[in-house]
């Protein structure tokens, strides 16, 4: 199957979408998206003794809502501060509303928890017709110069989720060749849109709607397994379809490019539930050759962490998926889990991103002898690849004249400690004070497959 614009939800009323949102019932979504409603075995009814039962109940309220059924709320007392904490910081603030809407009462004194999610989904659903609106007029602008493109992520996912308009996204990333990319940049002005250059990816800001413009979905540096940034930078193998410029992605390579985004996340500064939730729908609703999928994922080395990213996601909502996986150990699992929470949907906050990063920079550190490590992770830091360097905007000199990568590596290094003092402090804390917290990390990411 071919996933195309017209399977995503369209309104061109946003009152009557935010009607339509509110006054669906979740049971509804059975007929819609054939779902199970099987309720023969509930998240919350197996052991999870290191949750708090709000952490259970968001867990329960997110499997309901993937698996098309309505959500009964307790009778026993829940912090709903801290479920809206939760909401909030995992970028949910909708879906709770859409499946607890009832326990929002003056007489349960919640009416104004109620109010803070209600307007986190209306704030979803304008992102989500903001988002389609800079698509058709992105697609109107791309069709005047005949430009090949392709959608990832963002709404090509959403189009599956019981209620597209819920899942929350933030900006439109469209994937084309760097020369198009630069025909384009013209028009795009022309059409109201200001270019923030973000490196490897322009981005593009109208008002609150930003677009990506990617020349390649892996860029050097993102990993250190060069067998997986030659994989997804051959995107344009993948397409199956074409129609008007807009190319279709193979699904399978599409479902392992959401999976390979969520490692990378993981390992650098962690992540939220929002991004498994992507892979357990698409694994549950698109069509996928699985043959095919571990075939590609084993060559590429990420056939074990995509089993244990399915395997959470069927331990926590019970989602049903086309193969079989294997449990996790409780004690992995709970650690897990409570790091997830704790990361929110963009992962940790700065500090806490560097400790991961660097422990991610270990990852590939252990054939130099334990005392050397921190000096080699420096040196890793501080002499990156040109692909890296381009990201650096204060380094843009260094754009098609690639002999000056040395220079740009001492201007780095002087521009840093000039204008950034404050993360020289960072990387070095990160590198040579928190051993114990990147060790920690480096064996939390070998349990993940990573």
């Amino acid at each position: 199957m071919i996933l195309t614009e017209y399977s995503i939800v369209r309104c061109n009323d946003f009152g009557v979408f935010i009607r339509q949102v509110w006054n669906r019932d979740s049971e509804s979504v059975n007929h819609i998206m054939g779902l199970s409603t099987n309720t023969s075995e509930r998240p919350l009814e197996r052991s999870r003794s290191a949750m708090t039962k709000e952490q259970m109940f968001f867990l329960q309220v997110l499997a309901d809502y993937l698996r098309g059924k309505s959500t009964d709320v307790p009778e026993t007392n829940l912090d709903w501060r801290q479920l809206c904490k939760y909401a909030n910081s995992h970028s949910v603030g909708g879906i709770v509303y859409q499946q607890c809407k009832t326990a929002f009462t003056a007489e349960m004194g919640l009416s104004e928890i109620g109010k803070a999610l209600a307007n986190e989904q209306q704030v979803a659903c304008y992102s989500f017709i903001r988002n389609q609106n800079a698509y058709d007029e992105l697609r109107r602008i791309i069709w005047d110069d005949n430009i090949r493109f392709s959608i990832v992520k963002g709404l090509e996912v959403a189009c599956v989720y019981p209620i597209p308009a819920l899942r929350t996204m933030g900006d439109l990333d469209i994937v084309m060749n760097r020369a198009d990319r630069d025909r384009i940049h013209e028009p795009m002005l022309q059409n109201g849109y200001v270019l923030h250059d973000g490196g490897n990816e322009k981005h593009y800001v109208k008002g609150p709607v930003t677009v990506e413009l990617h020349y390649a979905l892996a860029y050097g540096g993102e990993d250190v397994n060069t067998r997986r940034v030659d994989y997804f930078n051959a995107f344009w193998d993948h397409i199956v379809s074409e129609e008007k410029g807009r190319c279709y992605l193979d699904c399978n390579f599409h479902f392992l490019f959401l999976v390979w985004h969520l490692m990378k996340h993981l390992s650098n500064g962690g992540v939220g539930f929002r991004q498994f939730m992507d892979v357990a729908v698409t694994a549950a609703k698109w069509p996928l050759d699985w043959n095919q999928i571990e075939r590609d994922a084993r060559e590429i080395g990420m056939w074990e962490f995509l089993q244990n990213v399915l395997a959470f996601c069927k331990r926590w909502w019970n989602v049903d998926l086309p193969i079989a996986v294997e449990n996790v150990d409780d004690e992995f699992f709970e650690e897990a889990t409570q790091a997830v929470f704790s990361n929110g949907v963009f992962g940790f906050e700065k500090g806490e991103m560097r400790w991961a990063e660097t422990a991610g920079k270990y990852m590939d550190l252990t054939n130099v002898p334990a005392p050397f490590r921190p000096a080699a992770a420096a040196w890793r830091k501080v002499f990156i690849s040109y692909d890296a360097m381009l990201t650096k905007t204060y380094c843009g000199f260094v754009k098609g004249r690639k002999y000056l990568l040395p220079l740009a590596w001492f201007y780095r290094i002087w521009y840093v400690a000039v204008h950034k003092r404050g993360r020289i402090r960072t990387w070095e804390k990160a590198i040579f004070r928190s051993q114990d917290v990147i060790d920690q990390r480096r064996r939390m990411m070998e349990r993940w497959g990573i």
